[in-house]
């Protein structure tokens, strides 16, 4: 894969979303995905991708992390072309999610979407897509 051809970085740690996955498999566009965020943050750089799909997911547990995408949050901050941002989040971690978003990542006006994904949602997903063209 030659650096800036990839149009969707899909970042899949717990499995991902069925209907976004085929939706890309579907696509004409060039996508890639990724189980692992040391990966994901490496083709992010390399490759610089228009689209990014993360699933969030809020820690509860943790002290030091809020979430599984803080290490994706600062790497976009630190990039001069921002991607955009499609965040896949369970209703009950939304409030987080906008929490995390609303500071050094507000520039980025990421689209937050819900799953398990509505019609709506994957309408939405899919009108973001057709921003990429390659």
């Amino acid at each position: 894969m030659k650096n800036q051809d990839l149009c969707v970085l899909q970042i899949a740690e717990m499995g991902g979303d069925a209907q976004i996955a085929l939706t890309l498999k579907q696509s004409t566009h060039s996508w890639h995905t990724c189980n692992r965020m040391r990966e994901a943050l490496k083709m992010l750089r390399r490759h610089k991708p228009r689209i990014v799909i993360a699933d969030y997911h809020y820690q509860r547990n943790f002290s030091m992390q809020r979430s599984n995408l803080d290490a994706l949050f600062s790497t976009i901050a630190q990039l001069p072309d921002k991607p955009i941002l499609i965040l896949l989040s369970l209703a009950e971690d939304r409030p987080h999610l906008e929490q995390a978003c609303a500071g050094p990542l507000g520039q980025l006006q990421p689209d937050i979407v819900e799953v398990p994904l509505s019609p709506e949602g994957l309408r939405r997903v899919k009108k973001r897509l057709q921003t990429c063209r390659h």
